[in-house]
């Protein structure tokens, strides 16, 4: 049965667009990139997670967190959505949980990195924007090399060590220290 006014035609269009756009992502090869995040997926959780349980935190790959007292440490490994690439972003929940966006009055073993207000991506230590370091999976030749997703998983744990930790040192000795700042403005 046709449809009988602009409004029914409009949305006719709009619904078969939809439908091309999803039939030509399904289409599209990702096969192979499926298989480099199904490697760097394995290679991080056999370099960084073992660091990360050494460290205290609990959790499942790829969300980490891990308790001093009432304040928690989060940590998120973020892939991008066609998995050429990831970045590992950290944040914190206070006792109070001022920075806390999203269901603050959830308990601490729920909580995660995108629920919070103040985050910070590893790899924007000295660099003038906020976004931190894109790590990206290897492309051709590159791509079955296996030393280049371990280069990228030792690199993801010196971060840790030499930007993460004292970070999130800094959010428990004074916490909620730019939240206040932004609050007054």
């Amino acid at each position: 049965m046709p449809p009988n006014t602009s409004l029914e035609r409009t949305r006719e269009r709009y619904s078969a667009k939809v439908m091309q756009q999803r039939a030509r992502r399904s289409a599209q090869p990702l096969g192979v990139m499926n298989e480099r995040r199904q490697i760097i997926d394995g290679v991080l959780k056999a370099t960084c997670v073992p660091l990360l349980r050494e460290r205290g935190f609990r959790g499942s790959y790829p969300h980490f967190r891990r308790f001093h007292g009432e304040h928690v440490d989060l940590l998120m490994f973020q892939f991008r959505r066609d998995g050429s690439s990831f970045i590992v972003e950290i944040s914190y929940a206070d006792p109070e949980r001022h920075n806390v966006g999203f269901r603050p009055e959830a308990p601490a073993s729920k909580i995660d990195v995108a629920c919070t207000r103040e985050r910070y991506r590893l790899g924007a230590k000295g660099r003038t924007e906020v976004d931190g370091e894109w790590l990206c999976l290897p492309h051709g030749i590159l791509s079955s090399d296996d030393r280049h997703f371990r280069r990228l998983a030792l690199k993801v744990n010196d971060m840790l060590l030499n930007e993460a930790e004292p970070w999130w040192e800094s959010k428990r000795t004074t916490p909620n220290s730019s939240l206040e700042r932004t609050r007054a403005r």
